[in-house]
């Protein structure tokens, strides 16, 4: 009798140190164990949004914070607006599936943008996720809106309206100089223009021969390139 209660209390205590092993064990797994998608989904689930909420969530709260000071509706620098998704699929800044082809990623992975500075790993991984996962399926066809006929004129105030405003200034102010020059004003962006010779101002060769500008937006149409030529050459008038 005295043996069997040896046996079965022997027996009890083996039981409870091999629980007791594996529930430290398991409480002890480290939290890089864990696979990105499950703690994503874990957040998503507690949050109630689907794991392409959180990505396009995290992307955009990127692109708002370090992105649209410059490129937004209001101010479209290289005629790039990151706020409006729709925009900038039909412009081919972002291929669905393809983040090297997506120019909105690859300006921001080699640290072009923003100008003033880099983006840290976490958010560049986080508008790689996004172009690569978030267009992939039920994405619609989105029919690129008809650019409009330039009216663009060879005066000041038309060249500074229609070019210099919404596709120069957001990298040319007088907060970010880019290359030492801002197109702030008519007396700053006159250090870029020589008068009556277009091609030593560097205004024009920059987007009519070199064709560097706009750095990260569509090259100037030869309308704008005209524009610009002839207003140099009567003068560069503050007109």
């Amino acid at each position: 009798m005295k043996s069997s209660w040896w046996n079965l209390r022997t027996n009890l205590l083996i039981l409870l140190s091999l629980t007791t092993v594996l529930f430290y064990q398991n409480c002890a797994k480290p939290v890089s164990e864990m696979s990105s998608s499950s703690v994503v989904a874990s957040s998503s689930s507690n949050s109630g949004l689907s794991q392409q909420d959180v990505v396009n969530s995290k992307a955009m709260s990127v692109l708002v914070s370090k992105c649209s000071s410059c490129h937004s509706d209001t101010m479209k620098s290289a005629g790039i607006n990151v706020l409006d998704t729709n925009e900038m699929l039909a412009n081919g800044l972002i291929v669905p599936g393809e983040p090297s082809l997506s120019l909105v990623f690859t300006v921001i992975q080699s640290g072009q943008m923003p100008p003033s500075k880099p983006l840290d790993q976490a958010d560049v991984q986080a508008v790689f996720d996004w172009v690569t996962n978030n267009f992939t399926s039920g994405t619609t066809a989105v029919t690129p809106t008809p650019t409009p006929t330039d009216s663009v004129i060879a005066s000041y105030a038309s060249i500074n309206k229609n070019i210099i405003v919404p596709k120069c200034l957001g990298c040319h102010n007088s907060n970010n100089s880019s290359g030492g020059l801002s197109f702030s004003s008519y007396n700053a962006t006159m250090n870029a223009v020589q008068k009556g010779f277009p091609a030593s101002s560097s205004l024009y060769t920059s987007t009519a021969i070199k064709r560097s500008m706009p750095r990260n937006g569509a090259a100037l149409s030869s309308s704008e390139t005209k524009a610009i030529s002839d207003w140099i050459t009567a003068g560069a008038l503050n007109n």
